[in-house]
């Protein structure tokens, strides 16, 4: 009885200990990559990101000041970025995509590491009246601002399959 009660023990050591360590390990790819070893986020060397997940492609960093809705607008319109002409204000679902919760656990904005953010609120396209929804990057979530607000709010202008029209919400 003792002999199989040691290697019963023995067994289940040699099976558990594997399983455990690749537990702790946590998953072989990082944020940004799925199990086929594809990066999600790729930099395409002229100051634009792509989201292979989803077709957009994101300017590489945020316009690096304090700006109103109105002028975030414009700058999307009139951005350059990869010699693209057709850039826009995302929505907040296309935002979200790009929060990373686990870069926010170590400190930092919880943004995808692939694109930078001077401050943590980018505006979105959704409107009401006065108001637009932008995304906290500190928080990973939408709020409201007044459109006229511009402290402590970016823009990042993203570009790709077309979000649904942009309309007031009344």
């Amino acid at each position: 009885m003792r002999k199989t009660r040691g290697l019963s023990c023995l067994l289940a050591c040699l099976f558990f200990i594997p399983v455990l360590v690749a537990a702790m390990a946590g998953p072989a790819s990082g944020a940004g990559t799925r199990d086929t070893g594809k990066q999600r986020f790729v930099d395409n060397r002229d100051g634009t990101v792509t989201d292979t997940s989803t077709g957009l492609m994101w300017a590489a960093s945020d316009n690096g000041a304090d700006i109103q809705w109105w002028d975030a607008d414009r700058y999307c319109r009139e951005y350059r970025g990869g010699g693209y002409t057709d850039w826009r204000l995302p929505t907040p679902d296309e935002l979200a995509g790009l929060y990373d919760p686990v870069r926010k656990e170590q400190g930092g904005l919880g943004i995808v590491s692939a694109i930078r953010l001077t401050e943590r609120c980018p505006w979105s396209s959704t409107t009401n009246l006065n108001a637009a929804v932008c995304f906290s990057f500190a928080t990973g979530r939408q709020s409201w601002a007044r459109r006229n607000d511009s402290y402590e709010l970016r823009v990042l202008p993203v570009r790709g399959p077309e979000a649904a029209p942009r309309r007031d919400r009344r």
